[in-house]
């Protein structure tokens, strides 16, 4: 029954489909706050960002997962893809992602005032090494941080590859305290298998490299 003065109401047309795309992708990501996280989705909607959404349903073992802020590895991996998986962003721009992820912005800010994370003119944060802080927070040793970040940074949802210099780089940046006593001769060991692997791989380091017989093992001399 219409209401007297009360006009039929038009529907755009494309707006069941936009309301389709939504619920779906508010079931996939599950945010912890709905209401914060519908603003972030449609604000980036409207400006022809990525959409902070999860590639699918977490499940498995990184279901079971969280480290710093509540983060997961699909959270982080929709960070990533966010910011565009660049290397330097603003303290700022992360900062709104993160937040409209409902991740906790207190623990946040404690991460990046303990330092190591500027680059630039030190206005910018070095967003993999955030990245790959945050995943170490969820594992128990380097092998495991560095084979989640090929799943969490990698370019293709189906295929868990890094770039091996990006690799390299944060195997240096997570590894500066667990490897101070490491020979340099290890060092140079792991590096050359793993370029030399990435050669044949497109330029790209995979999660099996890190297990395979032949890796010179991060933690032990052989």
């Amino acid at each position: 029954m219409r209401g007297e003065g009360v006009g039929e109401i038009q529907i755009p047309d494309g707006f069941p489909d936009l309301l389709k795309a939504f619920t779906k992708a508010a079931i996939r990501t599950q945010p912890r706050d709905l209401l914060l996280w519908t603003v972030g989705y449609f604000q980036a909607l409207a400006n022809h960002q990525v959409l902070p959404t999860k590639d699918h349903l977490e499940y498995g073992s990184h279901s079971k997962l969280q480290g710093i802020g509540g983060a997961t590895p699909g959270l982080l991996r929709v960070l990533y893809r966010q910011l565009q998986s660049q290397y330097l962003v603003t303290e700022e721009e992360l900062r709104e992602k993160w937040e409209y992820l409902c991740l906790d912005t207190e623990s946040l800010d404690e991460l990046l005032n303990a330092g190591g994370y500027e680059g630039g003119n030190g206005s910018n944060v070095i967003l993999p090494y955030v990245i790959a802080w945050v995943t170490w927070s969820m594992t128990s040793d380097l092998t495991s941080a560095l084979d989640l970040l090929c799943h969490i940074m990698s370019q293709d949802p189906d295929h868990a590859g890094m770039d091996v210099d990006l690799f390299l780089d944060l195997w240096g940046f997570l590894g500066d305290d667990s490897l101070g006593n490491a020979s340099e001769e290890r060092k140079e060991r792991v590096q050359d298998f793993l370029q030399l692997r990435a050669r044949h791989q497109g330029g790209l380091v995979y999660p099996k490299d890190l297990h395979s017989i032949h890796f010179p093992n991060f933690e032990s001399d052989l």
